[in-house]
């Protein structure tokens, strides 16, 4: 591989956001390694969901044009006039990143990092080599798996996990191409003694996080008389937040439920620190949680569900149930709140594993291998 190399990371780069704490890490760390990172980013959904910032900082090339929102019909006409301004928006994405020798895209949501952006990279003859992470799986793409064979072209495609790589695989792309590479988390940062004393559901309220399931658990639990105190932080509007109130209050369960907003990345860690186990219902597949590794480097237990990569993060280390199963979550919600000695085993356990397996300079260190190898390809 050559002695200087310089990539470009196209992502979502809107601050306290989870795609951007990903790439900001990664592109640290990666600096760490001598290795000169150019962010590359635009407006994405995240400024249509909730009010924040694009870093101002002058590493971020900011790519103005085109602005799609105003094209938000679903009739065809609405669909083929955004298609064109996503595919316009890669090219735009692209003239800001010639220069450099490996092109990391970040695949993360439909709107501005999906896979038609992604299109002028993998078709257009450029020298530069492509590297692509795949942490959602685009709508397009599902819909329309012909456009799936456009991944040969990229150099690598990585994936959050090994379930995610079976997926992939179904869905056309290249299993040759396939790497699998875990989510990160902050590099097993210092566990203070803060007391625990909050049991915390950390993200927006959404059906397929499983929000809706947890407050059915609560319902459950004041039956019993057990029903604790769940913390929701997250980035959610306030349509979400009205719809979720709503439903707990169906449900008699609103007494049960402290919305505490959104949270700075340091605020999350501390959150995390505070909480004696964090829940993550998922009930829609997820290629590799933030919240679960981040949760696994603070010794934090998780309580998750048996979806996606789920399993291969927590494995021992948590507890997992069947998604959507009501009755399981409400039993291991009260079976952690009453249990010190297997939060304190869970965490133990948690901390290790993060360390061992989530670790950013472990992460960085692979991606660079990755650089390497596509680098040396002739």
């Amino acid at each position: 591989m050559r002695s200087s190399v310089k990539v470009g990371l196209v992502t979502c780069w809107y601050r306290n956001a989870s795609m951007e704490n990903y790439s900001r890490n990664l592109k640290t760390m990666l600096e760490r390694l001598r290795i000169k990172v150019v962010v590359i980013s635009s407006h994405c959904i995240c400024r249509s969901r909730f009010p924040t910032n694009i870093d101002p900082s002058s590493d971020c090339r900011f790519a103005s044009f085109p602005y799609i929102y105003e094209v938000m019909g679903s009739n065809f006409f609405a669909l083929l006039a955004r298609f064109f301004l996503l595919l316009l928006r890669g090219v735009n994405y692209l003239s800001k990143g010639l220069e450099c020798d490996v092109i990391h895209y970040q695949q993360s949501n439909y709107y501005s990092f999906g896979i038609v952006p992604l299109l002028p990279f993998l078709l257009a003859p450029i020298g530069q080599k492509i590297v692509v992470t795949i942490h959602n799986f685009d709508k397009m793409q599902q819909k329309c798996r012909f456009l799936n064979w456009v991944y040969r072209r990229a150099h690598c495609v990585i994936v959050h996990s090994r379930d995610m790589k079976q997926k992939a695989a179904r869905l056309g792309i290249p299993r040759e191409r396939l790497v699998v590479l875990f989510h990160g988390a902050t590099a097993t940062p210092s566990v203070r003694s803060r007391p625990r004393t909050e049991i915390t559901f950390l993200g927006a309220p959404e059906r397929r996080k499983g929000f809706f399931v947890l407050i059915k658990a609560l319902s459950l639990l004041k039956k019993r008389k057990k029903s604790p105190v769940v913390h929701v932080y997250g980035i959610y509007n306030k349509k979400e937040k009205d719809r979720a109130k709503r439903e707990a209050q169906k449900l008699g369960v609103e007494e049960f439920i402290v919305w505490g907003g959104r949270l700075s990345e340091e605020e999350f860690d501390q959150k995390l620190q505070g909480s004696l186990f964090t829940i993550a219902p998922f009930v829609a597949s997820v290629s590799g949680s933030s919240v679960v590794t981040r949760a696994m480097a603070h010794g934090t237990p998780t309580i998750s569900t048996a979806v996606g990569g789920v399993p291969e993060y927590l494995d021992a280390a948590g507890v997992i149930v069947p998604p959507n199963n009501v009755q399981l979550l409400a039993d291991a919600i009260v079976s952690l709140a009453s249990n010190e000695r297997l939060r304190e085993e869970l965490g133990n356990k948690a901390r290790k594993r993060a360390a061992k397996l989530f670790s950013w300079n472990r992460i960085s260190r692979e991606t660079l291998k990755i650089y390497r190898d596509v680098l040396d390809e002739k």
